[in-house]
């Protein structure tokens, strides 16, 4: 079975053209390598057949960590044992991500923070595992999918942090799988490789910015695909 490629969308990402953008850019060819789905909260008026909708599901960004849960029942509903988790502001380059060993650990993907099972620079949350382009298992995405809600409950209430640092509210999804999935590599339950070829290339590109620059999204992943070298688009061309 391929795997699947589980982009985290909302229906303001429709409205503002970002999967649109998607489809029209690194989406090309993607039948050779995966599956792929959009998921957006709530309950649509029409929707795209590459599309998968929650009704009931928070789709405003204020608890991003309920729409990731739903995206992982989802697909191992469906049956995938390799799930590549994004986001729409994120290029990802098909035929060099696929070509990497995403097989050998239940999670590979780009650190945030100095050192993996440290604490995150002056916080007591853990350093972890970024959301931006993410391999889970199938292992990895049941753990997270019964987890993940569990784990805020159990340790948003103590965690602090500095202004600046992270978000330790429910939006913070990344974080707190990271919280989970250290603690089940720990055990031993879960093997995690850090990648730093995510978030920057040539994995995938993450668009850096506030939400101003994030708005433009559309443009910039026209640019990213027209790019004959994709590291050298300057974040602030848009």
């Amino acid at each position: 079975m391929k795997p699947l490629i589980a982009i985290h969308s909302c229906l303001n990402d429709i409205r503002n053209g970002r999967n649109q953008a998607i489809r029209e850019t690194w989406l090309q060819g993607v039948e050779k390598y995966a599956d792929y789905r959009f998921f957006i909260g709530g309950h649509p008026a029409s929707a795209q057949d590459d599309e998968v909708w929650f009704p009931g599901v928070d789709d405003t960004g204020n608890n991003l960590m309920e729409k990731d849960a739903a995206i992982l029942e989802w697909a191992l509903s469906w049956g995938y044992e390799h799930i590549l988790k994004t986001e729409t502001d994120v290029y990802l380059d098909l035929p060099i991500i696929f070509n990497m060993d995403y097989k050998s650990d239940d999670v590979i993907g780009a650190l945030v923070g100095w050192q993996w099972g440290a604490k995150y620079p002056r916080t007591n949350v853990k350093c972890f595992i970024q959301g931006h382009a993410i391999w889970y298992s199938k292992k990895a995405a049941e753990y997270i999918a019964n987890g993940l809600l569990d784990t805020y409950k159990r340790l948003s209430p103590t965690a602090e942090t500095e202004p600046g640092q992270a978000d330790l509210g429910p939006r913070s999804s990344d974080l707190w799988s990271g919280q989970l999935i250290e603690g089940l590599w720990r055990q031993g339950k879960l093997t995690v490789r850090t990648d730093g070829n995510f978030g920057r290339g040539p994995y995938s590109y993450h668009l850096q910015g506030n939400y101003d620059v994030k708005s433009r999204a559309p443009e910039w992943l026209h640019k990213m695909h027209n790019a004959t070298n994709r590291a050298e688009v300057p974040w602030d061309s848009i």
